[in-house]
């Protein structure tokens, strides 16, 4: 069962030379922002299962893929993300 709602294609934010798939939707607060685990990706059970229930409740939503980056990396993109229209 496809449970992902979030249906446009991905936001594409570059960190270092290296371009990390995101997805958002706008909705009200509290903000939900997936942060997967290791080997996991924005598509998998998890992420879309969340995606359904904050949709159902109209929160905001946010996953990405970050495989592969340091965490060092991934303080930039969040500096990044939160610095730009979405937040």
């Amino acid at each position: 069962m496809d449970t992902n709602t979030i249906t446009e294609p991905p936001e594409f934010i570059e960190i270092d030379n290296e371009k990390i798939a995101t997805r958002h939707r706008s909705g009200n607060n509290p903000d939900v922002f997936w942060l997967g685990g290791y080997r996991s990706n924005m598509l998998g059970t998890k992420a879309q299962a969340v995606d359904g229930w904050t949709k159902k409740k109209n929160i905001s939503y946010t996953r990405h893929d970050y495989s592969g980056i340091l965490w060092i990396k991934f303080k930039k993109l969040m500096e990044k993300f939160y610095n730009s229209d979405h937040a």
